[in-house]
């Protein structure tokens, strides 16, 4: 089996990066390297990694701003090892999850494979950080785990949360297209698969996402894959055609009245005040769709964040 280069990007990452760092000093084997690219950061980032005696080999090398695409392409560039695995810096492998992706390129060579990942639900969990568990749960039951099977053309998905693939491989594909800060995974994805280079998903190598934000964060966020995926419609308007991209959807009549209800910053407020929280869970997260689809993808302009 190939030596690994595991790739952190990392912007103010000073809270985030131990516990990564952590997570990769238990892993159950020990042949790789660590290359971390701060992407402009301003905290103490730097000093988090070479003022802490880790017990891992690591490259650090500091960029100016240039966004996450071009962060995970300068540590490809520097990596050493063939086989690359890709960790966003707040997350959190379980020890065997670098076992899991050698095993799985051991007995899928040339193939690209994305690693499980979900939020660990604890008594202290926001109500936001549960919600996004329930979604991250929901959405990956439409895979099979056990990654013995590419995914299919309706299935083609990717996340840079948690994917290894080879070097090569990398560099035949061009790496992230630097003009995307966001969406970047799903074009890399869709790149992959049109040059018939199998995609995999694989529970097993699995980490937790210690994602800690705010509700006017996450549809913050919302606003921006929306308007990345814009931005593949203008890049690949073929991919309209071949069924991997669709039309902005805008809804119409009183389904666009019933959204533009939740256009309002009290709704926005509620959930990380926990004032719904008296509603059933399958109801209450029905309603936390409604307020983060209207304010992040069908109105986003309505209000101010």
């Amino acid at each position: 089996m190939h030596p690994i280069s595991v790739i952190i990007p990392t912007y103010n990452g000073e809270k985030k990066l131990p516990n990564l760092l952590a997570a990769l000093e238990k892993q159950t084997i020990s042949d790789f390297e660590v290359v971390i690219v701060s992407d402009g950061s301003t905290d103490n980032t730097a000093a988090v990694v070479k003022n802490t005696k880790w017990n891992l080999s690591i490259q650090f090398i500091h960029q100016e701003n240039k966004g996450r695409s071009a962060t995970r392409n300068l540590g490809a560039l520097h990596a050493k090892n063939e086989l690359l695995i890709f960790f966003d810096d707040d997350m959190r492998p379980l020890p065997d999850c670098l076992e899991e992706h050698m095993r799985h390129h051991s007995e899928h060579p040339g193939s690209v494979v994305t690693g499980g990942l979900s939020e660990e639900v604890t008594g202290e969990s926001s109500e936001l950080f549960r919600y996004k568990s329930f979604l991250s749960a929901k959405w990956l039951t439409q895979f099979k785990s056990d990654g013995s099977k590419s995914l299919s053309k309706k299935q083609v998905f990717m996340t840079t949360a948690n994917f290894s693939i080879p070097k090569t491989i990398f560099n035949n594909l061009g790496g992230f297209d630097e003009r995307l800060t966001d969406a970047e995974d799903y074009d890399f994805a869709v790149r992959a698969f049109k040059m018939n280079i199998p995609l995999y998903y694989r529970y097993n190598a699995f980490a937790w996402h210690d994602d800690v934000i705010t509700t006017p964060v996450y549809i913050k966020r919302q606003r921006q894959y929306h308007e990345a995926n814009a931005k593949l419609r203008l890049f690949h308007p073929e991919w309209l055609q071949e069924g991997f991209l669709r039309e902005k959807y805008q809804p119409s009549g009183l389904k666009a009245s019933l959204f533009k209800l939740f256009c309002n910053k009290s709704w926005i407020d509620a959930i990380d005040s926990n004032k719904l929280k008296w509603l059933p869970v399958s109801l209450r997260y029905q309603v936390y769709d409604y307020i983060i689809t209207a304010n992040g993808m069908f109105f986003p302009g309505k209000v101010k964040l």
